[in-house]
């Protein structure tokens, strides 16, 4: 019972998690704790996923004394899977690992973690776990040899500005018909950019560029763009930003550089309309200061509040589009008096005199002289 209730607020991944740790030997179990508890591995910041939980022989399996399980680990915008095998009867002995990549084989004597291993450092295995995809990376570098095109892309981009090995995961599959992938980091200061509102912990804001080359030379490739939550949802604030066009011939000393550009003018842009809408709406609020129902503290995207004219009251709502000043105010005037199919009667307009030159005073202006010209109209169609 007292189990179960300390599931309950749990979530379903967590629950997982717990249902798969239960099943171990104990002496396997912190080490796969720890490795759960280590979310950000890699680039992509996604967490090892485990599955398939097997005893080395049926009767261990009553006895939650599992001892082998795969692994999924995220690399280069893909996943690279493995067999981790632990050996229930002898918890002394290191794991072994077989990996679903046929080509990558490292001598054991290599793997200091692995050679060093201590049973009773619950670190152990994600110690191991990162030194081998330290080496899968290397192999991977080098077996980009073999298509000098794509290797020499590789060259020319860990010699940009604020590039290094570390920056960049590449896979080439031993399979020659799949594609060969780029999983890059792009370092661009937005925290010199953006308001403090649009980003969380600096170190925690990842931008990733993935490019894949179906043919495996530069004669055709795909780009994706990875925002960490915060990034994406200042930028979906200004829906303008798009990735710069490829050229006949992918390069990644061009295309970066115009990437990088393209995400400063767009961060540039999401704080120039910040900077506008908080403006505004502090102007509005000095104007209507005793009239305030509500407004949007963080990203300044709307406000309500209650008026009256002539002993009318209704509700008035500004909502500031995503392209503001470009794109105009919507004014949506609400009855307090009554309502259509349950919701309150309301009417948007869009349609006022408006000029994105304006100043807040001349909007402020316009948006008063509008009400006291509408307000009338709107008592009679919502009566």
């Amino acid at each position: 019972m007292i189990e179960n209730r300390c599931e309950i607020g749990l979530n379903s991944n967590q629950r997982k998690e717990m249902a798969f740790l239960s099943c171990l030997a104990p002496h396997i179990r912190n080490h796969v704790e720890v490795v759960m508890r280590h979310p950000n591995f890699g680039l992509s910041q996604k967490s090892i996923t485990f599955m398939n939980p097997k005893p080395s022989c049926s009767a261990d399996h009553e006895n939650s004394q599992c001892d082998r399980f795969k692994i999924s680990i995220p690399y280069a915008g893909m996943s690279v899977e493995c067999l981790v095998i632990f050996q229930s009867s002898a918890p002394h002995c290191p794991p072994d690992f077989l990996f679903s990549d046929c080509s990558f084989i490292i001598p054991l004597e290599n793997i200091k973690s692995l050679c060093d291993w201590n049973f009773e450092n619950p670190d152990g295995l994600l110690l191991v776990v990162k030194e081998l995809m330290y080496f899968y990376k290397e192999i991977q570098i080098a077996q980009l040899e073999n298509y000098a095109d794509l290797y020499i892309e590789y060259l020319n981009l860990i010699q940009l500005p604020n590039m290094s090995e570390d920056d960049i995961e590449v896979f080439v599959s031993y399979n020659k018909n799949n594609p060969i992938t780029f999983l890059i980091q792009l370092h661009i200061e937005l925290a010199n950019i953006l308001p403090n509102v649009f980003l969380g912990n600096v170190e925690e804001e990842t931008i990733l560029l993935l490019v894949t080359f179906p043919l495996r030379n530069v004669s055709r490739s795909t780009q994706r763009l990875y925002l960490s939550a915060n990034i994406s949802n200042a930028f979906e604030l200004s829906p303008e930003f798009h990735l710069p066009p490829l050229l006949s011939t992918f390069s990644f000393k061009e295309y970066i550089p115009a990437l990088e550009d393209a995400l400063k003018k767009n961060a540039a842009l999401v704080a120039s309309a910040y900077e506008k809408r908080k403006e505004c709406v502090s102007v509005l609020l000095s104007h209507f200061e005793n009239c305030l129902i509500e407004y949007d503290v963080l990203l300044y995207m709307k406000l309500t509040l209650l008026l009256e004219l002539k002993g009318f009251h209704f509700l008035l709502e500004i909502d500031f589009p995503r392209n503001f000043p470009i794109g105009v105010p919507e004014l949506i005037f609400r009855s307090v008096y009554h309502t259509y199919s349950g919701a309150p009667t309301s009417v948007s307009i869009d349609s006022y005199s408006y000029s994105p030159n304006w100043s807040s005073h001349e909007l402020l202006e316009e948006i008063v002289k509008f009400i006291h010209n509408y307000a009338s109209l709107f008592q009679q169609d919502s009566a």
